[in-house]
């Protein structure tokens, strides 16, 4: 039986999904069940970083056995005062390295632009477009051949 985890933050979570209907959690719920598995595991939490993706839900033993790993990250970090988006893309690395090692093929996540999700000065809002499209770059170059990327942006 295949064995899937959701790690990340809360769009892996499935906070603002509005597709699954409420009988199958999430988008990662959906894919679970159109894949025939019953071992759906939720590692995500809202408000998740990439160091909360590193230190805490790559250490449980559910995301080091899964066979499908799921990873939606970067949305949080960006809309840190003191983020860097080097910092993102090391930790980012990182988290990719283990989950390779682990031999779980990766699904990964482009941002979408929420940048009009809040009533924000125009250059406010600029500044997250900036940061989202940057963050999303990384997220591109880091998927390499073994990472199925799911672009969000383009939506």
């Amino acid at each position: 039986m295949m064995r899937i985890v959701a790690l990340g933050d809360s769009i892996a979570r499935g906070v603002g999904d509005l597709g699954s209907g409420g009988d199958v959690p999430a988008w990662s719920g959906r894919l679970a069940h159109r894949l025939g598995s019953a071992q759906h595991s939720i590692r995500a939490r809202a408000g998740a970083r990439i160091d909360d993706v590193i230190h805490h839900q790559l250490n449980d033993p559910v995301s080091q056995t899964a066979d499908i790993a799921l990873l939606s990250a970067g949305g949080n970090d960006l809309l840190q005062r003191d983020f860097r988006l080097e910092n993102f893309a090391e930790g980012l690395s990182a988290v990719l390295t283990r989950i390779r090692a682990s031999t779980a093929t990766t699904v990964m996540l482009t941002l979408p632009d929420y940048s009009e999700a809040w009533p924000l000065p125009r250059r406010v809002k600029a500044g997250l477009r900036r940061r989202i499209a940057d963050v999303n770059g990384v997220l591109q170059a880091s998927a390499a051949d073994d990472v199925l990327l799911i672009d969000q942006a383009g939506e």
